[in-house]
C-alpha cells in the first residue's frame, strides 16, 4: 500500500494511525468515566462482574461518536447539542 502525502507532510498511513491512537485514547477515558459509582463514589459492581461488556460499550459508544464529530457539518454550541444528544441517547437505550 502506497502512502499518499497530504497537506503539511503527514502520510495517510500516519493519520489513520494517529485517528486510531485517539479513538482508544477516548476509550479509556469514556471507560474510566463509566466504572465509576457517583452515588457512591466507588467502582461500580457491574464493572467488576463484566468488565468485557464495559469495554466493549465505552468502544462502540466512542467509534459512534467519533464518527458523529469527524461527518458533522456543524460547529459550535449546535454541534455540542448534537453529540449530548447522540451520547444521550446511546447511554440510555
Amino acid at each position: 500500500m502506497q502512502s499518499k502525502v497530504t497537506g503539511g507532510g503527514l502520510t495517510t498511513k500516519k493519520i489513520w494511525s494517529m485517528t486510531i491512537v485517539k479513538v482508544l485514547g477516548l476509550t479509556l477515558l469514556l471507560i474510566a468515566l463509566l466504572s465509576f459509582d457517583y452515588s457512591s463514589m466507588t467502582i461500580s459492581r457491574a464493572v467488576l462482574e463484566t468488565p468485557l461488556q464495559l469495554i466493549l460499550v465505552a468502544l462502540i459508544d466512542t467509534v459512534l461518536l467519533s464518527y458523529f464529530v469527524i461527518s458533522s457539518r456543524w460547529r459550535g454550541w449546535k454541534e455540542w447539542g448534537a453529540v449530548f444528544l447522540v451520547l444521550l441517547a446511546s447511554a440510555t437505550s
